[in-house]
Formats: structure tokens, sequence, C-alpha cells
């Protein structure tokens, strides 16, 4: 069940962009959607490398509190993406403002761009450790 309601939202942005909605939501709505579940490869990656002795409980404590920085930065691009494609419906009806179509657009920017880094800060500490163990982007660089 909740995974259905992280689920939905972004069903409500794949609908917005086959409505023909601008190319940001689209590339936003890619990276989000296929980097979602990294935070639990992160951990377990963590767990694999303690399990065959190349990490100790400290490391080991620096990868998960790193994905957990993740995940909340990802639960706030994905939240603002939201905010984002609703208020571009609205202006798109007359209901919301220039001003705030922007700043919307501003936020979903900024959290995606800081999620994009806290991924490649985790995916540097595993990477450091066992090369390619985990992706180094979201973006595919």
């Amino acid at each position: 069940m909740k995974k259905m309601l992280k689920i939905v939202p972004l069903i409500l942005i794949l609908a917005v962009i086959g409505a023909g909605c601008a190319g940001f939501i689209k590339t936003s709505y890619v990276t989000l959607a296929t980097s979602q579940d990294l935070y639990y490869q992160a951990r377990d990656a963590a767990r694999e490398l303690y399990a065959q002795g190349l990490i100790d409980e400290e490391t080991k404590g620096e990868i998960n509190n790193a994905a957990n920085i993740y995940k909340r930065a990802h639960n706030v691009a994905t939240g603002a993406l939201e905010i984002y494609v609703k208020t571009k419906i609205d202006y798109d009806e007359g209901k919301a403002s220039k001003t705030s179509l922007q700043l919307a657009l501003n936020a979903a920017s900024m959290a995606i761009s800081e999620t994009i880094l806290k991924w490649q800060e985790v995916a540097k500490l595993i990477n450091a450790i066992k090369p390619g163990l985990v992706p180094a982007s979201l973006t595919g660089g």
C-alpha cells in the first residue's frame, strides 16, 4: 500500500507529460522514478561490504547516514516536482500566476539538483571501496 501511495504522484506526473508539458518535467520524472530505489541499493551495498570485511561499523554507518540524507532529498524533490506539476496545471487554467509557476519551477529544480548531488556523495563512499558497485550518477554521467 505504501509503495502504491508513492507511485500515484508519479503517475500524475506521467499524465501531465502525456499532455505535452515541458521537457523539464519528463526529464525530472525519469530521473526520480528510476532512482527511487537507490536508497535500498546503497544500504544493501553497505551490508555487503561489511559482511565481506571491507568496511568497519563506522564506515557502514557513514554510508547508511549518507543514504538516509539522499532518501530525504529524493522525497523532497519528488514533492517539489508534484507541486510544480500542479502549479503548471493551475497556471494553464488561469488559476496561478506566472510568479507562482516560476517559484515552483525553481524549487523543483533546486530540489532535484540537490538529490543528484546527494546521490553522488553516497556513490562516492561506496565506489571508493568497491568500484562500480552502485551507479555513480543519477543522470547517467
